[in-house]
This record gives C-alpha cells, structure tokens and sequence, in this order.
C-alpha cells in the first residue's frame, strides 16, 4: 500500500506568503493548524494561547487568517489535514459551528485531527461522512484514558502517532495500537524537525507506518524510494 505523506506545517509563519507557496506546491496533503477564539472564529494558528482568550474582534486575532480565509484561498488545489487544537464547549454545539462542519464536509477527503475528544466524538457523527477524524497521541496524552491512552472513539480513520511512542520498548505501544484497533490507519511524525532524520523514518516505516506527518517531505520520499 502506497505510504501517504503529509506536509507538516507547524513551525512555518503563518501568512499569506506562506500558505500561496503550500497550496501551489504540489503537495498531495498539507497539514494546517487552527485553534479557536472564544467567540468562535478559527484561526491558523499552532498555540492555543492567546486566541483561546480573546475574541475574534481584537486586532491581533483579526490580523491572522480564518480557516475560512484557508479555504477560500486553497480552492480545492491540496487535500488538507486540518488540525483543530481547540474548540471551547459552547461553541461545539453552536449552529456556527454546524454550518462550518457542513462545509468542511463538502470537500473530498477532508481529515480533521485533533487532541479534543469531545470534539472528535462530535466529528464521528455519520452526517459528516466526508471527514475522517483522528486522533493526536503522544506522550502527555497517553494512559490519560486506558493503558494505551486510546479512547474508545467510534469511527475515527486513523491516530497521529508521535515518535517517542513509535520508538518506545522498540515499538512496543505501536504493536498494541495495532492489535487493539487493527482498522484505524497510523501515521507517524516528530514533533521537532531538528530530530527528524533517514533513521527515524525507516523506524516508522518498518514498524507499518501508513502515512508520515512529516517537515520534510524531501526526505520522506527519498526514503520511501530506497525502501522500494
């Protein structure tokens, strides 16, 4: 099966210089964060803080881009990957927030990835069936839920794996992911790109990875050649 790769945006300024060069680049999937401000409005941004405690109306959060500015600008030339930090408890049942998953739902192959179960139990309804969501796990978020710090979500595609667990016990937690949820896919990727490396990527691959979230593309591929 062909290894999915996806463009892993998170260290790269968040403007629209940067996202021209993203949605032009050819990429087959390009990975953007976005975490909401308290009166609703996402914005592409990778920290929670300071927009989980202001309002779309400060000038700060009006400078930055919207995820509906994202969308309008993409046009449907990437597949994104859209990784919801944030989403506070009176907007999740909000009919904005409807009207927006409505919309996300009109594209193809949209995938949602987020730390938030709430909103990712959300996600799983059957109406959206044009978004597959998944899961974000890593160090912090394991053995919070049960003994792999997976919660029993219906129907998420697929979990975002970081590397520590891929590597821990020499991919221990990666074969118990695998035999407790064989049908949910696992990419794999690193959360600094300074440690992303050749040997850390065939660790991913030789371990089943089906798709890296990756910084460097360049070198995804370059490995996934050698490996063919």
């Amino acid at each position: 099966m062909e290894k999915k790769i996806i463009y892993h945006t998170a260290g790269m300024p968040k403007n629209l210089v940067s996202l021209d060069r993203l949605v032009n680049s050819g990429f087959s999937t390009v990975e953007l964060d976005f975490t909401s401000t308290i009166d609703g409005k996402f914005v592409w941004e990778h920290d929670i803080l300071p927009t989980s405690i202001l309002s779309s109306k400060t000038k700060s959060i009006r400078e930055r881009l919207s995820l509906e500015d994202v969308l309008d600008i993409n046009r449907h030339r990437s597949k994104l990957m859209l990784d919801i930090k944030y989403v506070p408890r009176h907007i999740l049942y909000s009919k904005d927030f409807e009207k927006l998953l409505e919309h996300l739902n009109s594209y193809d192959e949209m995938q949602i990835q987020s730390l938030d179960l709430g909103f990712l139990s959300k996600l799983a309804d059957k109406k959206y069936k044009n978004i597959e969501p998944g899961l974000i796990l890593n160090v912090i978020t394991r053995g919070c839920i049960n003994e792999l710090g997976i919660p029993r979500i219906p129907d998420i595609g697929f979990m975002a794996i970081s590397n520590e667990l891929w590597e821990e016990k020499d991919g221990i937690y990666i074969v118990k992911c695998n035999e407790k949820y064989p049908d949910v896919k696992k990419y794999a990727w690193t959360w600094d790109r300074r440690i992303e490396d050749e040997e850390r990527i065939q660790n991913f691959l030789d371990k089943g990875a089906d798709g890296i979230i990756t910084s460097s593309p360049k070198l995804v591929k370059s490995v996934l050649l050698k490996k063919d």
